[in-house]
């Protein structure tokens, strides 16, 4: 169903009202996008990065309190089909538009993401049959599970280089990926005077490099889409700063002080706001590219290089 951004930012508005007392119910659930309709591979630019910003908002509650849904799981699906699918992986390659390493990088982090979607199971003979896969996980556990029950705190350690190399990649005029200051800018100190960050210096902090996006490079679209991400966060921390909040979880993260599992998968759709952005001129190309990918995929019995539909979404006759 093609759903316009006004109504998905409406529906993600009611589900955060719905779910203010941190209590998920019946009622809420009512305003799941995939519940009133929505096709994510149907949808045009502006409701897409209208859902990333509005299913941001759902994922991650004030106390860091998270429900990954299906929701979540459909668009990392077709954002990762229209980003980096058999298709998109062309135009990259042809193009130079990634480093094969971010490439990678990219790609763990959404299989990250989707690792642990799993469809419904309501006959009693697939409740016994993960009963007893239960029993047996638990006498003899498997790496791969046990990886697969990590996988959201793997994407939270993931996804801040990831958020990194994107920024690096939009500032390129002033700073390389290895860190190397190319252009001289000013920015704020940590006394927030105002200073000059000179060429041949390093950039050791992300938020400086969110900062030199934000004020040197992005144009004022970006920026707006930028400020609708910071004002969430801003809600959820009660900072004022969420670029500091950002910062500071990457620090803590990084030093072992404390994990986040619960932010991954919005730091995740932060990078997929920066990426989906850069190709709006081409989005409509990517789109059709994706959406004759997976279907044809999916004629084939061929799913393993595609993101979308994700497998929780697909019958165990396609898999």
């Amino acid at each position: 169903m093609l759903m316009s951004a006004d109504r998905i930012n409406e529906l993600c508005e009611k589900f955060c009202l719905a779910t203010a007392s941190g209590t998920y119910s019946a009622e809420s659930q009512q305003h799941r996008l995939l519940e009133n309709g929505i096709a994510f591979h149907e949808l045009e630019y502006d409701a897409l990065m209208t859902s990333i910003i509005g299913l941001s908002k759902v994922l991650i509650r004030p106390g860091l309190n998270t429900v990954i849904d299906f929701d979540h799981y459909a668009l990392w699906g077709w954002c990762g089909e229209l980003l980096l699918g058999p298709m998109a992986q062309i135009k990259i390659h042809n193009n130079q538009l990634m480093q094969h390493e971010i490439n990678d990088l990219y790609q763990t982090c959404l299989r990250s993401a989707l690792a642990n979607c799993e469809r419904p199971s309501h006959p009693e003979v697939d409740r016994e049959v993960k009963r007893q896969n239960l029993i047996r996980s638990a006498m003899n556990p498997d790496g791969g599970e046990r990886l697969k029950s990590s996988s959201h705190m793997i994407l939270a350690y993931l996804a801040f280089p990831l958020l990194e190399a994107n920024l690096k990649q939009i500032a390129s005029e002033f700073v390389g990926l290895d860190s190397v200051v190319i252009k001289d800018f000013t920015r704020l100190s940590k006394k927030d005077n105002i200073c000059t960050q000179h060429a041949g210096t390093e950039i050791s902090s992300l938020k400086i490099l969110l900062n030199l996006v934000y004020d040197h490079v992005a144009t004022p679209d970006l920026k707006s889409l930028i400020d609708e991400f910071r004002f969430h966060l801003n809600e959820v921390s009660g900072k004022s700063d969420a670029f500091e909040l950002i910062y500071k979880w990457r620090c803590e993260s990084l030093h072992g002080n404390t994990n986040f599992p619960t932010i991954g998968g919005v730091i995740l759709n932060f990078c997929l706001l920066l990426s989906i952005f850069k190709i709006k001129d081409e989005f409509a190309s990517y789109q059709t590219d994706a959406n004759m990918t997976w279907r044809l995929s999916l004629q084939r019995n061929m799913t393993q290089d595609n993101f979308y539909p994700p497998a929780c979404f697909l019958n165990p006759i396609q898999l």
